[in-house]
């Protein structure tokens, strides 16, 4: 097993990003978000045995603690008893390794093939459920559209699968945009993929159908930026909300303009689909 130094740092949440770049860029292999609390946001950043961690030039950020780490295989478990589930009216995850046998077709069902290298984006979890359901009343056929954090890509194989025209996904974890670009072979359907930020794209896009599966935290501080992408008649569909927190993402969207024409919730979940 391989070995690693662990950097925990505490920033300002709003230079989130920019720390995360430059600790990518000093060799950072890993990085995963701990909680923001009074606008101080804690991350732990994942360095190779041997060559220690870094502290990025950046006003306000503190490194608070390194620690040594053996891997493990966190997954192995769920990997070993994973098992395929129906979601919504039109899927069927399947979050078994490729070798595993072919399942035998599901009526009026479509299988993505999402092996569980990473914790989220399988489908097992509510909010992926929920967006999902949105999908399907959702004006995706001939859209074009932007999965915003697309993880394992799941949600951008639903859209094509759905009818959509052309899906751009991205995530700013590198590890997430490599992975979904292999799972588009797995699946025999071929979105874009890339690892970046949000503005990376033309502010005019013109997407008709914008996915959001992400904790508030992480995009309400951005969310200005999305009413430019969409064409006017556009639609944005949001889940990974907590329903104590339903109301402040709503008023958010409410202030760019946008108002709920949908909902569904699934224990202490709850995702919106939204129209200008």
């Amino acid at each position: 097993m391989a070995s690693y130094v662990v950097g925990t740092y505490r920033l300002p949440a709003d230079l989130e990003e920019v720390v995360v770049a430059l600790l990518w860029g000093e060799g950072c292999q890993g990085v995963e978000e701990l909680g923001i609390e009074e606008g101080l946001s804690t991350l732990e950043a994942y360095f190779p045995e041997g060559q220690g961690t870094y502290l990025p030039p950046v006003p306000g950020v503190e490194l608070l603690e390194r620690r040594d780490l053996v891997e493990q295989d966190w997954l192995e478990t769920y990997r070993r008893l994973a098992q395929p589930i129906e979601v919504g009216r039109h899927f069927v995850i399947d979050p078994r390794e490729p070798d595993e046998p072919v399942l035998e077709p599901v009526p009026h069902r479509r299988t993505l093939r999402l092996p569980a290298r990473q914790a989220f984006g399988t489908g097992s979890h509510e909010s992926t459920r929920l967006i999902l359901e949105l999908m399907e009343e959702a004006p995706l056929k001939g859209a074009r559209v932007l999965d915003v954090g697309s993880g394992s890509g799941i949600l951008s194989f639903a859209a094509l699968v759905l009818g959509a025209r052309t899906v751009q996904g991205f995530d700013f974890d590198l590890p997430s945009a490599f992975l979904s670009g292999q799972y588009r072979s797995l699946n025999g359907l071929f979105p874009s993929f890339f690892a970046g930020r949000l503005d990376a794209l033309s502010a005019d896009a013109g997407f008709e159908i914008l996915l959001v599966n992400i904790l508030p935290e992480r995009i309400l501080p951005q969310a200005h930026q999305l009413p430019a992408m969409l064409r006017e008649d556009g639609e944005i569909l949001l889940s990974g909300i907590l329903r104590t927190r339903g109301s402040e993402v709503l008023a958010a969207m409410a202030e760019l303009g946008f108002r709920p024409i949908a909902e569904r919730t699934a224990g202490d979940w709850i995702a919106y689909r939204c129209r200008r």
